[in-house]
């Protein structure tokens, strides 16, 4: 692995950001990216397990990036009241 500038880290989050923000998933634009010497990170909290996966379908074929730390937590909604 080696040290990447700060144009290819800007490079890569702004493209992982891009993938989120245009997907039809509303909770994957909600996610948020980090990216360090090959390592994207991804966080933040989706709805279901089908959320998540496409949240790393989206992500996993990045140019760059080397590995992918999937930190997405699944949060089931509470029922509605009746």
């Amino acid at each position: 692995m080696f040290a990447r500038n700060d144009t290819e880290i800007a490079r890569v989050v702004r493209l992982a950001r891009l993938r989120l923000a245009v997907s039809p998933y509303p909770a994957l634009r909600r996610l948020d990216c980090h990216y360090h010497e090959g390592v994207l990170t991804v966080h933040g909290p989706v709805s279901t397990f089908h959320e998540r996966q496409m949240a790393w379908i989206t992500l996993c074929d990045l140019a760059g990036v080397d590995e992918f730390v999937d930190r997405v937590d699944v949060v089931e909604r509470a029922p509605a009241p009746r």
